[in-house]
C-alpha cells in the first residue's frame, strides 16, 4: 500500500478498537499520549502537507468531522490531560519549511534552472487552528 493509505488503513483499525475501549491498552499510557499528539498534528498541519486530502478512503479530518468518532472523542479525552503542554504553533513550523526554502531558493536565485519553483504538497491555506482547538472543547462521550 502507498504511504497515505496506510495512514488511512491506520486510522479505521483505531477507529474500531477505540470503539471497544477507552484506551489502547487496559489503562493510560504514554502509547495514548503519543498517539493523541500524533492526531493532533495530522489534523493541524499533516493532512495538507502531505497531501493526504486527495487520498482514496480519505474521509476527512478526525477533529472538524464526524467521520471518526470514537478517535475524536479519544484525542478530545486526552487532550483535556496534556492542553497545558500542547503548541499548536509548533506543530505549523515543520509544515512550513518547503515554503521557507522555496522563499529562499527565490530570494538567492540558488534554483535557476528550476526558476525557484517547488513542488511541496502544500496547496492553499492551512486548516485554522482555532477551529481545530474549538473542536477540542466540545463534549465528549467516552466508552
Amino acid at each position: 500500500l502507498e504511504g497515505r493509505a496506510k495512514v488511512i488503513m491506520v486510522l479505521e483499525e483505531l477507529e474500531d478498537i477505540l470503539g471497544e475501549r477507552r484506551y489502547l491498552v487496559k489503562d493510560l499510557t504514554g502509547v495514548d499520549v503519543r498517539l493523541c499528539l500524533c492526531l493532533l498534528q495530522l489534523d493541524v498541519c499533516y493532512w495538507d502537507l502531505f497531501g493526504m486530502k486527495n487520498s482514496v478512503g480519505y474521509k476527512g479530518t478526525i477533529l472538524t468531522c464526524d467521520k471518526y468518532p470514537n478517535l475524536k472523542a479519544y484525542t478530545r479525552d486526552i487532550f483535556q490531560l496534556v492542553k497545558s503542554v500542547v503548541y499548536f504553533q509548533g506543530f505549523r513550523q515543520l509544515s512550513q519549511m518547503p515554503r521557507a526554502i522555496h522563499f529562499t531558493r527565490q530570494a538567492y536565485l540558488c534554483d535557476e534552472a528550476n526558476n525557484g519553483n517547488m513542488n511541496c504538497g502544500v496547496e492553499g491555506e492551512m486548516p485554522s487552528l482555532h477551529t481545530i482547538v474549538a473542536a477540542l472543547k466540545l463534549p465528549t462521550c467516552t466508552n
